[in-house]
């Protein structure tokens, strides 16, 4: 609803000022810096670091602050919200800039006074008692930003910021990621703090409650070059010891900028999954629940990278599913649940021995389907041919499949040869080895050297429908079998599966491992005590060079370039 300049009032009673004045005394020591944007979390768990932030930048002199929130709750009308109220805090009563509001709303049409969205966010109720305590003298434009909104409502709002209050002190109200075991929670992380020390959250949706958020102010940044990212803390709920409960977890990040350049090292963050099977029990399942079964408990588990890639095990066509228990199989899957997996899934493999299940015909049906759906794939069921060059935030990756049993080595060898000899970043996929078998075999490792000596910069296998161990040759990590992901079998060996995080620079690979269980079609990531376990044991069919690494779940190599 709208209101007039002066009639609404809110207040920030639902916290208590015992809690304020306890994180002002843990911030009564810090150095000042010369700052006007910064990022804090609005989970109050964190209300000392917060007040930290605020002490940190600004000035006590400031005369504006505007605050930047995310809209929780799916409120108001319009993707940019704001109020003329003003706010009762334990520190004295904050303003709104009325001025500054008018001044914005003239140049914008998308921004709207609704108050009531302002009744029960806390993105910004639990910010404005700071803004009190830390800038007395200061007036408040709270904006509620919804995901929503448009590129171009996003530059005109900077452009206006920039025009009306070049000198504001503008915070993002952001938590990080949500509902993550700590292994998944510290790869999302990753991924941000490197988007924000190099300045690129344009070309990535993060995992954050917030990406409108972050965009709009790391366009501020950017119009007044102070893009130079200094992190003050960083932490969650389950490292804090709030909670074992990772459905409870929720990631903090916070800092500030100051004048300079941001950090321009390119990365690409890339999320590898096992095998995709949507046909037999899958199918039946996904008839019963709907298309968005399979996918239930992955939603921000495989967000907030800029690639996810799969095996999809089986062809694409309208052909009836024939739900047969034993082979020989012919898995079919209906448009309509790939379609659903491009929601999740940007890149498949048809290198398998599924590939051809209908025949020649149906394995070019694959293709144009895929085509159609702007779904990229490579390989095939008898070739290698076409490997796929894409390039991912400034890093030229070229992904090859190879299937074991039916495709000729000397094509594998010739792809990634040339891969190499173009400077790429050369991702191989083979599906091979021995079902259900956890240790690599000898010819798993033949090959894998093979493929190395031809240049490959990472393998990451599939067929065995069991992780199995992980091994360095030389710089190279090999990664034999992630396992299934969405599958039906029903043997519990084949229920713990690993996805593998990746981060790729000039010089080095992160792989973050990221179990998850697969039974009843249907991912689901392992608690932090179940993936601690499940990884101790699959170090012990690893590299003993890597072993505590493959324990801890991160394996970090450094590479002279690819």
């Amino acid at each position: 609803g709208q209101s007039s300049k002066s009639d609404v009032i809110f207040s920030t009673d639902q916290y208590t000022q015992s809690l304020y004045d306890w994180a002002y005394g843990k911030a009564d020591d810090v150095d000042h810096v010369e700052s006007k944007s910064a990022i804090v979390a609005h989970h109050l768990v964190v209300a000392d670091e917060i007040a930290k932030v605020f002490e940190t930048i600004g000035s006590r002199e400031a005369d504006t602050v505007i605050i930047l929130s995310p809209n929780h709750f799916a409120q108001g009308v319009s993707p940019l919200q704001t109020t003329y109220g003003s706010w009762k805090t334990y520190y004295g009563n904050v303003e709104a800039d009325s001025d500054l509001i008018d001044e914005l709303a003239d140049d914008l049409d998308v921004l709207r006074i609704e108050d009531n969205t302002f009744e029960n966010e806390h993105g910004v109720s639990s910010i404005v008692p700071f803004v009190a305590k830390s800038f007395p003298d200061a007036k408040l434009v709270p904006l509620v930003i919804d995901e929503s909104l448009s590129s171009e409502d996003c530059i005109a709002l900077v452009q206006a910021i920039q025009k009306h209050a070049p000198d504001a002190v503008v915070i993002a109200s952001i938590d990080m990621s949500h509902y993550m075991p700590l292994y998944a929670q510290e790869f999302h992380d990753e991924i941000t703090l490197r988007a924000l020390e190099s300045a690129s959250t344009q070309d990535i949706a993060l995992e954050i409650d917030a990406n409108a958020v972050l965009d709009v102010l790391m366009r501020i940044n950017q119009v007044r070059a102070t893009q130079d990212w200094q992190i003050s803390y960083h932490d969650s709920s389950i490292q804090e010891g709030l909670t074992d409960d990772y459905l409870e977890n929720t990631s903090h990040i916070l800092g500030f900028f100051t004048a300079g350049n941001p950090t321009f090292d390119d990365f690409a963050s890339l999320h590898f999954v096992g095998d995709i099977m949507l046909d037999r029990e899958v199918r039946a399942l996904i008839d019963e629940n709907g298309q968005d079964y399979p996918w239930e408990k992955m939603d921000r588990f495989l967000d907030g990278v800029h690639v996810t890639i799969g095996n999809l095990e089986g062809t694409v066509n309208e052909l009836v599913s024939t739900y047969t228990a034993n082979p020989p199989f012919r898995f079919v899957f209906s448009p309509e649940s790939v379609i659903k997996m491009h929601e999740f899934i940007d890149i498949v493999s048809l290198a398998n021995n599924h590939a051809s299940d209908v025949g020649t015909a149906g394995v070019q049906e694959t293709k144009d389907r895929l085509d159609a759906m702007e779904i990229d794939w490579f390989g095939s069921y008898s070739t290698s041919v076409p490997s796929l060059d894409k390039d991912v935030n400034g890093i030229p990756l070229t992904f090859i499949g190879y299937h074991q049993f039916a495709s000729d080595p000397d094509d594998l060898v010739s792809l990634i040869q040339d891969a190499d000899l173009r400077g790429r970043f050369v991702i191989v996929m083979p599906h091979w080895g021995n079902e259900y078998q956890v240790r690599p075999s000898s010819s798993q490792r033949v090959l894998a050297q093979t493929m190395i000596d031809a240049g490959a910069d990472l393998i990451i296998g599939g067929h065995p429908h069991v992780a199995q161990g992980i091994e360095m040759i030389g710089d190279v990590p090999v990664v034999y079998s992630l396992g299934n992901f969405i599958f039906d079998q029903v043997d519990p060996v084949t229920y713990p599966a690993l996805t593998a995080g990746v981060i790729i620079t000039q010089d080095s690979i992160e792989i973050y491992l990221m179990p998850v269980w697969t039974q009843g079609s249907q991912p689901t990531p392992m608690s932090d005590i179940e993936s601690a376990n499940f990884l101790s044991n699959l170090a012990t069919y690893s590299s003993e060079s890597i072993m505590t690494e493959v324990q801890m779940g991160v394996i970090k190599v450094l590479k002279t370039g690819y």
